[in-house]
């Protein structure tokens, strides 16, 4: 049998220009999660107490190292140490996101400023706080942001668009580092 080496489709970072850092982060599990008509009561009940909940439409719930992250009308992302309960295969459709998804994750000063050049989304932390979630494009690449402790923006992408996704952010970043050295003369 093949044994697969898993490798990181972003082997250049992390990457720091000015007062920005990106890096690639890589949660042990991403599972989309879809409850059936009818059965979100039956999802919640086979998630069980050490599961978040479900979260609101743009939030995010963390317990134990599992966070539920709204991804859109009816749909979460679990992203955590391990996989969902088997239960809940009965009462939502479950598909493995951990292959298909990159999770890029952006701090340092002015994290907005420099999303603002590639997102439609007022993600300063008075509009965007912590436990915030928007689906946008990122220029023209889907991308999920969520707002993580310290200020910082987690970007899940598609795996197959995470190059064009770092180099567009890269971008943003030089040009913000640009400007704080145009401001310090």
């Amino acid at each position: 049998m093949v044994e697969l080496i898993a490798r990181s489709p972003l082997p250049h970072l992390p990457l720091r220009i000015g007062a920005l850092l990106l890096e690639e982060t890589t949660p042990s599990a991403l599972w989309l999660l879809a409850p059936f008509r009818q059965k979100e009561q039956a999802l919640r009940a086979a998630l069980g107490s050490g599961a978040p909940g479900w979260p609101a439409p743009g939030r995010v719930l963390s317990r134990g190292g599992i966070r539920m992250i709204w991804s859109g009308p009816r749909e979460a992302l679990w992203a955590g140490d391990t996989a969902p309960p088997e239960a809940a295969a009965g009462a939502a459709a479950m598909v493995a996101q951990s292959d298909g998804l990159c999770t890029l994750r952006l701090t340092g000063e002015d994290v907005a400023g420099c999303l603002a050049r590639l997102v439609p989304v007022d993600l300063r932390p008075a509009a965007f706080g912590r436990g915030s979630a928007a689906r946008s494009l990122l220029g023209h690449i889907p991308a999920l942001l969520v707002r993580v402790a310290g200020g910082g923006v987690e970007i899940f992408v598609p795996r197959s668009m995470a190059e064009e996704a770092a180099h567009e952010i890269a971008r943003a970043m030089h040009r913000m580092a640009g400007r704080a050295a145009l401001a310090a003369r």
